[in-house]
């Protein structure tokens, strides 16, 4: 699904982008699309946490994973994010942000990274749950940080833009 969202969007963007007042436009469709993919994330995230031991119920009647339950109640919350970093990801192609995707991306590695060295020892498979959550957490506030840097509108010397 977020393949889907970023593939769809780029093409739109990149062409909102060209156009008289496009950062604009692309801040204003941004924000529309991205409190939908968000909500929408949100309540697939809550179906799939509230509606989990039926899902488990029908995939392993055996009862094999159940153990598996709480671990998917966490993840499923990334969903939200991943769909928001999917848009992000796209737009920022669009306006060519590519450099700057590269080092928020490595960055975002890095801090999954630590994240799970710091968590997994202490709590294991809830650690590695909780700590991936909040890495795609901050993946979206860096990458929301980088979108507004690259849509700032230019600044001359006196005071005014572009």
């Amino acid at each position: 699904l977020a393949r889907v969202v970023a593939g769809s969007s780029r093409p739109r963007f990149a062409a909102v982008a060209e156009e008289p007042n496009g950062l604009a436009r692309v801040r204003h469709l941004l924000v529309k699309t991205l409190v939908l993919c968000v909500l929408g994330g949100i309540g697939v995230s809550a179906a799939v946490a509230l509606a989990s031991p039926l899902l488990f119920g029908v995939l392993d009647p055996s009862g094999q994973f159940d153990a598996a339950i709480p671990l998917l109640r966490v993840l499923v919350w990334a969903f939200p994010s991943v769909l928001a970093t999917a848009l992000l990801s796209a737009v920022l192609i669009a306006l060519r942000c590519q450099r700057a995707l590269v080092w928020t991306y490595a960055v975002g590695a890095i801090v999954c990274l630590v994240s799970l060295l710091a968590l997994v020892p202490m709590f294991g498979s809830a650690g590695a749950a909780w700590g991936q959550v909040a890495s795609e957490t901050l993946l979206v506030i860096v990458l929301v940080y980088v979108f507004v840097v690259a849509t700032k509108a230019p600044q001359s010397r006196g005071g005014k833009a572009h």
